[in-house]
């Protein structure tokens, strides 16, 4: 004989309720006026159909909040997704316009954003590679192109008109 759902509490909720609809459907038919003993107590099938009934009601009213919870959650993470971008912009533009040091940026919940700390280390490198990017397009700053004389190049004049 297979194990009812219901009285296996591996049971995902759907086995849960076609078992309670099964049980609802056939128990009249099968004991029609009858009564079964529940716990040494005779119960009538009406009394035991209304209490399974009740909680097949449960189990649907469970399924449909259950469903409705994770429609909320997500739609909560959606905005969330949508309100983080704006407070971010929010956070960026009162630090521009208010400044650093205003009490009123740690009033509206942000804190200033610090300043970069760069190594020696990092800095050495940033000027080998500024030179050596210098030097491979042979770009001049403005006291070296002070030093720059000589004359205009001069473009050779064209001849003019005569054959002949």
């Amino acid at each position: 004989m297979a194990t009812n759902p219901l009285l296996n509490a591996n049971s995902n909720a759907s086995e849960l309720i076609d078992a309670e609809e099964l049980l609802i459907e056939q128990l009249p038919l099968a004991f029609p006026g009858g009564s079964i003993p529940i716990d040494g107590v005779l119960t009538p099938v009406t009394k035991i159909v209304t209490t399974l009934e009740n909680l097949l009601a449960a189990q649907r009213k469970a399924v449909s909040l259950k469903s409705q919870s994770h429609l909320a959650v997500t739609d909560a993470d959606t905005q969330l997704v949508a309100a983080r971008a704006m407070v971010r912009d929010i956070g960026n533009f009162a630090e521009v316009s208010l400044g650093r040091a205003n009490p009123q940026l740690a009033a509206l919940g942000f804190t200033p954003t610090k300043k970069g700390v760069k190594t020696p280390a990092i800095k050495a490198e940033a000027a080998v590679k500024g030179k050596a990017t210098r030097v491979a397009r042979g770009t001049k700053g403005k006291n070296q192109k002070k030093t720059i004389h000589g004359t205009p190049a001069t473009t050779p004049a064209k001849p003019t008109g005569g054959n002949g």
